[in-house]
């Protein structure tokens, strides 16, 4: 500091005492402390004190409710920026939900013994074709509330996707988790740099979810 305040409290000079670091940071960068709920007597009765010894007043009553609303003003002006900050803050996506149709067919299932077991467990119906319905549930981010991803043009362009004249994916003969993959690769070449979710069940019974996260740190390789 170039100058010493005129007044010093009691309690910043015992933070002062207790820890430099803190009383810079508290008193002079301002930096927000999380105050619990009985502190809120106590700092009053601190700031109370501290107008008497300026002589703003002589009437103890007038400076303690005076203190009192400072101090319960503080705190609520504080809740509100910290929402404020969390918000700011808050990651953002829109999701939208479509189904479609899809054959289904697993080949392995005939001849693996972990799933041609013969008994309860026995899956080898999955190496013929089968029926399914194929729900799907994609989230992408968005960076602010103003439709940044408008959700029905979204979903418009994921289904046509699969469209039989003009699509481009296939759903036929293929894990739920292959079919996200799939669908990721083309949604993140139109929307770029943004994390997306894709959920993909089977029947809306049994799935797969899979979280694209363009921030998640690449996994060491060893050689």
């Amino acid at each position: 500091m170039s100058e010493l305040p005129k007044h010093i409290s009691y309690s910043s000079f015992n933070t002062w005492l207790e820890c430099n670091w803190k009383y810079y940071l508290t008193k002079i960068q301002e930096v927000p402390e999380k105050h619990a709920v009985w502190f809120t007597g106590g700092s009053a009765v601190h700031k109370a004190t501290e107008l008497y010894d300026r002589g703003e007043s002589t009437d103890v009553d007038e400076l303690w409710n005076k203190a009192w609303f400072e101090q319960v003003k503080q705190i609520e002006i504080a809740k509100v920026e910290k929402r404020q900050r969390i918000k700011n803050a808050a990651k953002r996506m829109i999701f939208v939900t479509f189904q479609k149709e899809g054959i289904h067919r697993y080949p392995a299932a005939e001849t693996d013994p972990k799933l041609k077991t013969g008994d309860e467990y026995d899956v080898s119906f999955l190496a013929y074709p089968h029926r399914h319905i194929f729900h799907f549930n994609v989230a992408i981010e968005v960076f602010h509330n103003d439709r940044d991803v408008e959700f029905i043009q979204f979903k418009r362009w994921l289904e046509k996707l699969y469209s039989i004249d003009q699509g481009v994916l296939s759903l036929d003969y293929k894990s739920c988790e292959m079919i996200s993959d799939d669908l990721y690769d083309q949604i993140a070449s139109r929307y770029p740099d943004r994390d997306i979710h894709i959920t993909v069940s089977e029947d809306n019974e049994n799935g797969a979810t899979i979280f694209y996260n363009r921030n998640q740190p690449y996994q060491q390789l060893v050689i």
